[in-house]
């Protein structure tokens, strides 16, 4: 093989027919050709690999990094300089065997080391981690949105968000728990671990008609709260549909989309074989007893107290359903003042 000329790329000729058109008895121009053309591209091959010793790094990345910048760093090259595509995947030639390369990107790193024969080496960089705190919102919404979160994080993991100056501690409540007003699934469920510093009115008189939606508590969720919730997050919340009953002693379950939301009994774990509550939604994970529902004022700073459900009492036409210091289920009038437990969903 070694009288064959190698050439400096393998070649396609484009005038070699599929064998069923050409002439057999032309063996000279139609087969001859084809063998030299398969071994010239052969000795191609072995020559770049031979010269190069390239081995190649096939690199996934996180949903959150499409876009970012990433450097691929090591012995015997210099460094490669690269941005994340659409696709999330990139293949970089790094020169050595038995070395180790160096992907980062957007602050993490991951450590890819090549074997001792030619091939294909894969790593996977993650900018996720799985302390939900040292995330950005924008991390977990692409985590949530990917139907990943649960390989990341549990129920009950805790980050901080500052509103209006009052630091509050949400945790995750449950994962593709909610309905998306669009269609799907949200990825998580957030909600409160205690309450806001101040307890609150759910209506100014004594009615429940209009049902939550139709509240004082929930038109202060809405325009008050929300602007006042960090820019990054509030831009990723999705609108779920929740079922509330419909208020003035009527057995009507609502459907109506929501930003941010109170919590119905059944939902916190309450009530949830009672006629028309239990229509309300569905439990959430992190509710196990009246002790995992018991929440003090000011972010868990001040004293446990009742706070409020978003669901109207069926038989009468003036309180709402609320969960009692103790972790069990109640009723209180609609003007009396109580804690402010609310949640959301990315």
């Amino acid at each position: 093989m070694a009288n064959y000329t190698i050439p400096t790329n393998p070649i396609y000729n484009a005038t070699i027919r599929k064998l069923e058109d050409s002439d057999p008895a032309s063996a000279s121009t139609i087969f001859n050709p084809l063998i030299q053309q398969l071994i010239e591209n052969t000795h191609a091959v072995k020559k770049s690999v031979d010269e190069l010793k390239m081995f190649v790094l096939a690199i996934s990345f996180s949903a959150s990094m499409k876009g970012m910048p990433f450097t691929v760093k090591g012995a015997g090259m210099t460094t490669y300089n690269g941005t994340v595509p659409d696709s999330l995947a990139a293949v970089v030639a790094v020169p050595s065997a038995n070395t180790t390369y160096t992907v980062q990107c957007a602050g993490k790193s991951k450590k890819i080391t090549t074997g001792s024969y030619y091939g294909v080496y894969y790593g996977y960089v993650d900018t996720i981690s799985t302390t939900l705190a040292e995330n950005s919102w924008v991390q977990i919404a692409a985590v949530a949105a990917a139907g990943n979160a649960e390989n990341y994080w549990k129920v009950g993991d805790e980050l901080d968000v500052v509103v209006n100056g009052e630091t509050l501690t949400f945790q995750i409540y449950g994962f593709n728990h909610d309905n998306l007003t669009g269609g799907g699934k949200a990825g998580i469920t957030f909600g409160m671990k205690h309450l806001m510093a101040e307890t609150r009115q759910m209506n100014s008189t004594n009615t429940n008609a209009g049902s939550f939606t139709g509240s004082a508590l929930y038109s202060w969720l809405e325009n008050t709260i929300f602007p006042a919730l960090p820019e990054d997050l509030r831009s990723l919340i999705k609108p779920v549909d929740k079922k509330t009953s419909a208020g003035q002693q009527s057995t009507t379950i609502k459907t109506e989309s929501m930003k941010l939301f109170l919590f119905s009994p059944i939902e916190n774990g309450l009530r949830t074989t009672t006629d028309v509550y239990k229509d309300e939604g569905e439990t959430y994970p992190i509710f196990t007893d009246n002790a995992s529902r018991i929440k003090n004022l000011a972010n868990g700073a001040g004293s446990a107290i009742w706070w409020w459900e978003r669901s109207p009492i069926v038989t009468n036409s003036y309180t709402f359903c609320i969960v009692t210091s103790g972790g069990g289920a109640n009723n209180y009038g609609a003007s009396d003042s109580d804690g402010v437990c609310f949640g959301f969903c990315i």
